[in-house]
């Protein structure tokens, strides 16, 4: 259990100052440490050399399946290649279980946080429910943390198994509402600004055949997780220190940002229900009435919703979601991020970029969401 691994790290002996300890959250799972073992390690290190005694606590939770609206075979497959499939049940009866696996996930790492006295926290995701069990634990425990997803280790993604040209081709036509809430991670300010955009067009190129392998340092990952583990490695040290507790990035400004940038993309009903838990949990006002309100002002730039005919793969095309929030930037607030830069600072970089979306060339000029309350 998660309460095992955390205890069988050996205490400090007596007269010697502990280290501030870095709880690495992931899955308890042999397919998560076959997809992120080497990644976590390579971690842990970094974390150990900047002050910190990094401590991975494994934990249970469900697995979203990763796939498309499409045909009953694509459906199938991603059934029978699930991680928490093992053989048994259907998808259909899994999907019963993801809702309610984010708040296992969240009363599992609130238990651990104060049981271990951890002084920061690094959640390592593996769907998307567990990343908002993640981003509510974060809220309640009010310890500093750093959200390090590793889209490119994914179960549900796979690496260098022999479908997985297939599944490159499967993660560009994902629907943009069964992977909202990473595109939203990023908005709120919880990740770093570009890692969806910096996955999706590693895949990009990887398909082109006149591409070469990516550069890979003695470590033998490639330079940009490479990059990614120094930056987190840092960060984590950082935000201990100075106490950059998660409360600042769940703020009435950073919700404002995430439903500007979802009602942009045609709106998501999985975002209503994950913002107002985050905006439960962390105390801030977000009437469902908020919604609509926002829908008024806030065009549709891409119909991308559940029913739309865009997907992923049309909008990294178009940009992405730096060249989206760069051509959003009169519309957001002012809100922290975890880089150390204000989102609208971020807006401003952004803005230059080659990007195909236009405030004045809109999808939709009426509301993208609807929401009863």
């Amino acid at each position: 259990s998660a309460l095992h691994l955390a205890a069988s790290v050996p205490a400090p002996s007596a007269g010697t100052a502990r280290r501030p300890r870095a709880g690495i959250v992931g899955w308890n799972s042999p397919r998560f440490m076959e997809s992120h073992g080497e990644l976590l390690r390579i971690f842990k290190e970094k974390v150990a050399a900047r002050g910190l005694e990094p401590v991975f606590l494994g934990i249970s939770g469900g697995s979203d399946v990763i796939s498309t609206c499409g045909s009953d075979s694509a459906k199938s497959e991603s059934s029978s290649s699930h991680p928490a499939h093992n053989g048994h049940g259907t998808a259909a009866s899994l999907a019963h279980y993801w809702l309610p696996s984010r708040d296992i996930v969240a009363d599992q790492i609130e238990l651990l946080t104060h049981e271990e006295q951890l002084s920061v926290l690094v959640m390592v995701p593996w769907s998307v429910h567990s990343l908002v069990g993640m981003q509510m634990a974060a809220a309640r425990c009010g310890v500093p943390t750093l959200f390090l997803p590793c889209y490119c280790a994914w179960p549900t993604i796979g690496k260098d198994d022999s479908h997985s040209a297939e599944k490159k081709a499967m993660i560009a036509g994902i629907p943009y509402s069964h992977c909202a809430m990473l595109f939203l991670s990023e908005v709120l300010g919880l990740s770093r600004m570009g890692t969806m955009d910096r996955f999706l067009k590693d895949l990009k190129e990887k398909d082109k055949k006149s591409s070469k392998p990516a550069a890979e340092n003695v470590s033998g990952l490639n330079e940009d997780t490479a990059e990614m583990l120094d930056w987190a490695a840092q960060r984590c040290a950082d935000i201990e220190l100075h106490k950059v507790t998660p409360r600042r990035f769940f703020s009435q400004a950073a919700f404002h940002n995430a439903i500007c940038v979802d009602l942009a993309l045609g709106g998501s009903a999985e975002s209503v229900l994950h913002l107002t838990a985050l905006a439960r949990e962390s105390g801030v006002p977000l009437p469902l009435s908020g919604f609509n309100e926002q829908a008024k002002q806030v065009h549709s730039l891409a119909h991308m919703d559940r029913n739309g005919e865009f997907t992923i793969g049309d909008f990294m095309q178009w940009g992405g979601l730096s060249g989206l929030v760069g051509v959003l930037r009169t519309s957001l607030q002012a809100a922290p991020t975890i880089s150390g830069k204000n989102i609208f600072e971020l807006s401003k970089d952004f803005a230059g970029l080659k990007s195909q979306f236009r405030l004045n060339h809109t999808y939709k000029k009426h509301e993208s969401l609807a929401v009863f309350s």
